[in-house]
């Protein structure tokens, strides 16, 4: 469309940023957002608009008035339209004429502002994406998975965590010994605490042993604390944890290691529902000495020992694990 000469009050939006119109629009009084000349098509210029000029002329869309539109963008209105006719001569083109008393988009303007409520959208968007990735590099979201067995021993190891990593959140993601070393495997947490004797940090070596009820106790005569043998409690039945659970495995070990096939009562998915059945079946349950170290507690003999690890699978950079103790 052929640029024809308006008067100040209804001039041509324009919108494209390049050096010359910088120097019009600070004299104007018009803060500007362009640093660097551009140069080069219609489209090379479209694609230099920034957010500030996108509000413009949405500004000037919506208030069908130059004077209303520099109200809404808290400056004078000569200085925008003397600011958008410079912009409108650079560009070719005409945005808006005037109608009926009201500044209205041209078909070039339609197109414009298609593309620029687009553009404003996506800007907006991608400032929203950008403060969600600022956000979880100052504090990032480490997930660690503990044995639901272990999570109340593990309360001085998340506070030495914490206070060593300030700018972290830990997550605690809990299951059986096996599940949480399946996660693991699978880098679906970034921490694991789990039964190993080579990977991860060493927490603490532990002894296994057993939970007597006071009627096996008195039956064996056995002294608070005493050490007790597979053999001494062949005759005795269990409650036994599953495989899946670190007291089962020991337990597991245990039997296979004196040959001996266990009266078991029955067989729990966890290590406190055992403990709390052979305390009120009066039968015997493997645990480890941390977990409940009670007067009932018998170390076994010959000695059967877990190693406790936090493993470290993902790379977490900048996560400080070294001097943590258990």
């Amino acid at each position: 469309m052929h640029q024809q000469e308006q008067p100040e009050g209804c001039s041509l939006f324009m919108i494209c940023g390049f050096m010359h119109g910088l120097a019009a629009s600070r004299r104007a009084g018009i803060r500007s957002c362009y640093d660097y000349p551009v140069k080069g098509s219609l489209q090379g210029r479209v694609r230099q608009m920034e957010q500030m000029e996108w509000e413009y002329i949405i500004a000037i869309a919506e208030e069908k008035s130059i004077s209303r539109a520099a109200k809404r963008l808290y400056i004078s209105q000569p200085a925008l339209s003397k600011y958008l006719r410079e912009r409108e001569q650079k560009i070719g083109g005409a945005l808006f004429v005037r109608a009926r008393g009201e500044v209205i988009p041209t078909p070039l303007g339609k197109v414009y502002l298609k593309y620029a409520a687009e553009m404003k959208r996506l800007s907006e968007e991608c400032s929203r994406e950008m403060q969600k990735v600022i956000d979880s590099d100052l504090r990032k979201t480490i997930l660690i998975g503990i044995p639901a067995s272990r999570v109340t021993m593990c309360t001085s190891l998340l506070v030495q965590l914490e206070s060593m990593n300030p700018g972290c959140t830990f997550r605690i993601v809990t299951d059986h010994s096996a599940e949480i070393l399946r996660k693991a495997e699978a880098h679906e947490v970034d921490l694991a605490v789990i039964n190993s004797t080579s990977r991860g940090i060493l927490l603490i070596r532990e002894v296994c042993g057993l939970y007597l009820s006071p009627k096996i106790e008195q039956r064996l005569s056995l002294a608070k604390g005493q050490p007790v043998t597979i053999r001494m409690l062949q005759e005795e039945q269990f409650i036994l944890s599953n495989t899946e659970n670190i007291a089962g495995i020991i337990a597991n070990r245990a039997f296979r290691r004196e040959k001996i096939q266990p009266r078991k009562v029955t067989v729990v998915d966890n290590t406190q529902l055992a403990l709390d059945m052979a305390s009120a079946m009066g039968c015997a349950a493997f645990i480890m000495k941390n977990y409940r170290e009670d007067d009932h507690f018998h170390p076994l003999e010959p000695a059967l020992y877990n190693d406790l690890r936090l493993w470290k699978i993902s790379p977490l950079e900048g996560i400080r694990l070294k001097g943590i103790r258990f």
